[in-house]
């Protein structure tokens, strides 16, 4: 199963953004990684102890057949895996730089936009689809 978290919370069409200048994307890309560490070592206590066999990549650009999404969530939702489930590869959640650097345009935005992202994809991890998520306020 793979889900998207698409450029635009509330998942419809957008409009292409202004482009970004180069200074500010270059300090928002340097900093990218430490905004994803800070980001998961402030994720409520437990919420890491149900993530077995999940790993986190960040890349700076997602595949071409899905061009807007900040990440992605793919693997098995814990509501879908049978007995046993062992040997098998990790699930992985991708963060997507560019388009998060580009859409958020601010560190505070940045980080704001990775923790969303995170949350959204480790709820898909655990089987919530997208229409609860947006009733939630994670869409």
């Amino acid at each position: 199963m793979t889900c998207g978290h698409p450029e635009h919370a509330d998942h419809g069409e957008h409009e292409p953004l202004e482009p970004i200048d180069d200074a500010t994307f270059e300090a928002l890309y340097a900093i990218f990684d430490d905004l994803v560490d800070e980001v998961m070592g402030e994720l409520p206590e437990g919420v890491l102890d149900y993530m077995d066999n999940v790993v986190l990549f960040a890349e700076d650009e997602p595949p071409p057949e899905e061009p807007g999404i900040l990440g992605v969530y793919d693997g098995i939702p814990l509501t879908e895996r049978g007995d046993p489930w062992a040997f098998v590869p990790p699930d992985v959640i991708f963060l997507y730089r560019i388009n998060l650097i580009e859409f958020s345009r601010t560190a505070e935005r940045l980080r704001e936009e990775i923790l969303t992202t995170i949350v959204h994809e480790i709820a898909h991890h655990h089987g919530i689809d997208d229409q609860r998520l947006h009733e939630l306020g994670w869409g």
